[in-house]
């Protein structure tokens, strides 16, 4: 699969969201309530999810397969995030807001337990090294 490249200055658009994600606001909504769909009323957070996908950042692809191909415990693997080149972060976060699609809450998820803290690390390294 060809993967279009992503310009420097999308990523870095994207990364200015790494505060999001350590805001007061995320952690209350995060704490807020049990339903999923309240969390998505974070404006940061609808306005991150469209910058994933205004910048190019996310992939059409075959999400599943290719995580078949990698076995589905990638998708949470933090070690595997950590380590991921910029094709492989794109697709992950694609399968992650794939996935959200068909398990609502799955991306809430993600912010709570500190992979979104990871992804944004990650992307920054990468972004560096551009």
């Amino acid at each position: 699969m060809e993967i279009p490249e992503i310009a420097p200055e999308e990523i870095k658009k994207i990364l200015e969201f790494k505060s999001v994600i350590e805001s007061d606001s995320i952690n209350k909504a995060l704490s807020a309530t049990n339903e999923p769909y309240e969390f998505y009323e974070e404006e940061n957070i609808t306005q991150f999810l469209q910058q994933l996908d205004i910048s190019g950042f996310n992939l059409i692809f075959d999400y599943q397969a290719w995580l078949e191909e990698q076995s589905y415990e990638k998708l949470s693997d933090l070690d595997f995030l950590q380590k991921a080149d910029l094709d492989t972060l794109r697709k992950l976060m694609t399968a992650h807001i794939r996935t959200e699609r068909f398990l609502t809450g799955h991306l809430k998820e993600q912010f709570g337990n500190g992979y979104m803290a990871i992804f944004f690390a990650r992307l920054e390294e990468l972004y560096q090294q551009m």
